[in-house]
């Protein structure tokens, strides 16, 4: 092995490094969590009193006498009642319509001039921490259950071509106003003027949930099959997110059926021209969606823990497009062959907070998990400015960085994963073909250039050891264990594919190569190519 062979050799392997640079986790963000869904430090009662408290003042006017004000924390219970706080329930009794805390004696109310069932004396706001809880102005719902969404009961058929708001526990929020409605975006076209709300058609919250409203919208096409794992996932979030939206791109297999029966908001289209039917289909869910946080999530991703508020949490903070790549689980043979498409892409994009060095590291989002806040989405133009990029992920982070938005992107952990391409290898070769030759034009030259010569460094590694030029067979197996060793750790980050993938990291390059090359003949010649049963442009992208 000459010197100028092994300082190349040296060179890739030490890029492979500085291209991941170190692992950029989502971070974990604490967001206020109900009562009933967080693990709580119970705060000692304060002592009791040794005298009964004061009687409230009743002064010359006709304002009603109030209850005395508790001299401990706030939210505590009242001096003459002892033991661990019991939660609120929001049920009304048979006869007086009041709401009754578990432990008292019945339904109580303050004295005060008459008026409606219910209601607060003039001058008082809120819930009292006291007994007294004035009972909500609506029908009575059962209290929400801990019970997965696929546990709710069947509603009537529904007409396709509606929106579905599937009936949802908790206290409803006062109506919208006019001025927060956002009309469909120009060229969305979708089965949305005619919305079927089960107990009202406002998004409910847990009692005690605090921070911004948080909206999943999941673009679905023909993934009945993969549907259940993701609404079970999001259902057994910790907190679960206030909305979900699933909007049904055309599909033939019962996808509109899966998503409602488990309790999603279901949305029916069809792509129009001109439009990618993603673009279109997260575009038209955006448009209904209620929450102060849009997450996009593909239909084949599968959340647990905190991982959707940690990223609702994270575009709030950053005030722009985050967005995280889960995990790959690879549960069949053919699907190691993304391995290598996988890290080059990962590698080409480069993962933290907003960029600043922009000869380096240029926008970038990850599509299959995407959360950004509502009023920055329509700031930028949405889906709607991106309709016919075949990589709408990446069009979009780019637009919102030339508008001044940041944009970050992490990678998602075991919290997040996914099945790429579940549905056999003609999918993945498609799949990857639609995505790599317009990814690679994104790429920052110098970062471009930096992949080029490790995916080289790897190949000549490779050579060495089948006899492919000069040097010792020792020297080379050394090199190759080196890569090999690099190979692993890297995936480890992408995916689950396993120390073999590893050991044999030259045919999953080749595979890589043999997919760029179709996408960069598809895309400079034709630029077509066929995806879930329709031809999409690669050509060019707006």
């Amino acid at each position: 092995m000459t010197v100028l062979a092994a300082a190349f050799l040296t060179s890739g392997w030490l890029l492979g490094w500085l291209l991941a640079a170190r692992p950029h986790p989502l971070p974990h963000a604490r967001p206020s969590l109900p009562p009933d869904r967080t693990t709580r430090t119970t705060k000692p009662l304060p002592p009791r009193p040794t005298a009964p408290p004061a009687p409230a003042a009743v002064s010359s006017s006709d304002e009603p006498p109030r209850l005395p004000r508790s001299t401990g924390p706030e939210g505590s219970l009242p001096p003459d009642r002892s033991g661990p706080a019991a939660p609120l329930s929001h049920e009304p009794t048979p006869t007086t319509g009041l709401a009754v805390v578990p432990g008292s004696e019945g339904p109580q109310r303050t004295p005060g001039p008459t008026g409606p069932e219910g209601s607060l004396p003039p001058g008082v706001a809120g819930l009292a921490t006291s007994v007294v809880v004035p009972a909500l102005d609506e029908v009575p719902r059962p209290p929400r259950s801990a019970a997965p969404m696929g546990s709710l009961p069947p509603g009537p058929p529904v007409p396709t071509g509606q929106v579905v708001a599937s009936a949802r526990g908790g206290v409803p929020r006062p109506p919208r106003s006019a001025g927060r409605e956002s009309p469909l975006p120009s060229g969305v076209t979708g089965h949305t003027t005619s919305v079927v709300a089960a107990a009202g058609d406002e998004v409910a919250r847990l009692p005690g949930a605090t921070g911004p409203r948080v909206s999943v919208v999941v673009p679905a096409r023909d993934e009945a099959e993969r549907l259940p794992r993701l609404l079970d996932g999001l259902a057994a979030s910790m907190p679960p997110p206030d909305e979900v939206v699933v909007v049904d791109d055309g599909s033939s297999d019962g996808t509109a059926e899966v998503a409602r029966r488990r309790g999603a908001r279901v949305v029916t289209t069809e792509a129009p021209a001109g439009w990618t039917g993603k673009a279109h289909a997260c575009a038209l869910g955006a448009s209904v969606a209620q929450g102060d946080v849009l997450v996009f999530v593909d239909a084949d991703v599968s959340p647990t823990g905190s991982v959707v508020a940690d990223l609702a949490a994270a575009a709030v903070d950053v005030g722009g497009i985050v967005s995280a790549h889960p995990v790959h689980r690879v549960e069949r043979l053919y699907e190691r062959l993304s391995a290598g498409p996988g890290l080059v892409a990962l590698l080409g994009a480069g993962t933290g907070g907003p960029a600043v060095r922009r000869w380096w590291r240029g926008a970038f989002a990850f599509g299959p998990a995407l959360a950004v806040p509502a009023e920055v989405y329509r700031r930028i133009g949405g889906h709607a400015a991106v309709r016919s990029s075949v990589v709408d992920d990446v069009a979009l982070a780019r637009r919102a960085d030339a508008a001044g938005v940041p944009v970050a992107a992490y990678l998602g952990g075991p919290q997040l994963t996914y099945r790429m391409y579940p549905d056999g290898f003609g999918q993945l070769v498609e799949g990857w073909t639609k995505n790599l030759a317009t990814g690679g034009r994104t790429t920052p030259p110098l970062r471009l250039a930096a992949v080029v010569v490790w995916v080289t460094a790897a190949l000549q590694a490779a050579l060495g050891v089948a006899g492919v030029g000069e040097g010792t067979f020792i020297a080379a197996c050394a090199v190759y264990v080196l890569f090999a060793v690099q190979f692993h750790v890297l995936l480890r980050r992408i995916g689950d594919f396993g120390l073999a993938t590893a050991a044999l990291f030259p045919l999953v390059l080749v595979a890589f190569l043999g997919l760029f090359a179709r996408s960069v003949v598809l895309t400079l010649g034709p630029g077509r190519v066929r995806w879930r049963g329709r031809v999409v442009s690669v050509g060019r992208s707006r």
